[in-house]
């Protein structure tokens, strides 16, 4: 379920309609059905052992394993806490609306948000790391997260040591980006507005995020990246939250 802007241009709409019956057909397939049920059974895994906490940014993959670890709740009774680190000023401005739709249908007896305050002559990652200390010292240092190899060689590196390491477990690791689009769609889960943010389907919904934007007031976040034409994405599909 696309949740749908004044930001979405008729030809966004119409791009992501014609995506969805792909997401649809795929959604069908028992190779797709395998790939939830293996899913699954990562975070029963990472769950039995304890400590662990999920953690969701409100995007694509972590609405996906958020809804993977609501349903081993409902089937085995084990539930997870869940945890988001919101990064302020710059917070994607609809990230929230996709964290309520969620949470109408899909409850969770725990789920906390930690801000992280940026400002510029910061160190972000000492803020960030700081964030992730405090969580984990609720809910236990091992976090279930929807890093997947496609997205980076780095993180093709890191799903070469295993979906469950000592801190990290990423139970769609090896997903490909048409696997979640189909989890989404099969769920009825709610989808992020920035991934029809497409130029009519000229942008590959494969590559739009939902980070942080890259901030105003000469806040520009260097780990964002201003390449390949995102500052002027987000003119475009952003400009009454820039500053």
């Amino acid at each position: 379920m696309l949740i749908e802007t004044s930001r979405h241009r008729l030809e966004d709409l119409a791009a992501w309609r014609r995506l969805e019956k792909e997401d649809e057909a795929w959604a069908s397939t028992g190779a797709f059905r395998d790939r939830c049920f293996a899913a699954i059974d990562v975070i029963r895994a990472a769950a039995r052992m304890g400590g662990c906490y999920v953690s969701t940014s409100w995007g694509k993959d972590s609405v996906v394993v958020s809804h993977l670890a609501w349903t081993l709740g409902e089937e085995d009774g084990i539930w997870l806490p869940m945890a988001w680190v919101r990064t302020e000023p710059v917070v994607n401005p609809y990230c929230h609306l996709v964290r309520d739709a969620f949470f109408e249908r899909w409850l969770v007896p725990v789920y906390h948000e930690e801000t992280v305050v940026l400002s510029a002559g910061e160190d972000h990652d000492v803020q960030w790391d700081a964030a992730l200390a405090a969580i984990g010292r609720r809910y236990g240092d091992r976090w279930i997260g929807g890093m997947r190899a496609s997205e980076s060689c780095q993180r093709v590196r890191r799903m070469e040591l295993g979906l469950s390491l000592a801190r990290s477990v990423q139970p769609i690791g090896h997903w490909a980006a048409r696997d979640v689009f189909a989890y989404l769609s099969a769920f009825d889960l709610p989808v992020h507005p920035a991934y029809a943010f497409s130029f009519g389907g000229s942008l590959d919904r494969d590559n739009l995020r939902v980070a942080a934007l890259l901030g105003g007031d000469g806040m520009v976040l260097e780990e964002r990246g201003t390449e390949r034409g995102r500052s002027e994405w987000e003119a475009v599909y952003y400009g009454e939250n820039k500053s």
